[in-house]
């Protein structure tokens, strides 16, 4: 089984290799199973019981994050759910699973958009 949580593919930059390398290191039958920050959720936030992007869905450019100026900057890739979801597929793995989703301590009112989703797929047999 290889579990991902949490903020994993925002530092991927290449989903295809992570995808290959997560299904190569499996016995036939494992799992994968990635629960990680929805990619809307990424882009947007909540003002006023609206959702305001600050970017695209569609621009997938690379960005520097830098949360402190004593920090040292990093990549951030911004991949659409597609994009996971087709990466998996594109190894060869069987999606069991895939389902959108908010986490409540994050919402404070009615969500409007995920905040996170759920990814499990399965390693075909040889």
């Amino acid at each position: 089984m290889a579990v991902a949580e949490c903020g994993v593919f925002i530092w991927v930059e290449n989903l295809n290799v992570w995808m290959k390398n997560v299904y190569r290191v499996l016995r036939s039958g494992g799992k994968l199973i990635v629960s990680d920050f929805h990619p809307l959720s990424m882009i947007t936030k909540v003002i006023n019981g609206a959702v305001t992007f600050r970017k695209s869905y569609f621009d997938q450019r690379p960005e520097i994050y830098q949360p402190e100026e004593n920090i040292p900057p990093a990549v951030e890739f911004l991949w659409k759910l597609s994009d996971i979801i087709n990466a998996a597929v594109g190894a060869r793995f069987q999606i069991d699973r895939v389902e959108e989703y908010y986490a409540e301590y994050k919402v404070k009112d009615v969500p409007l958009i995920p905040t996170d989703f759920l990814l499990v797929a399965t390693k075909k047999g040889a």
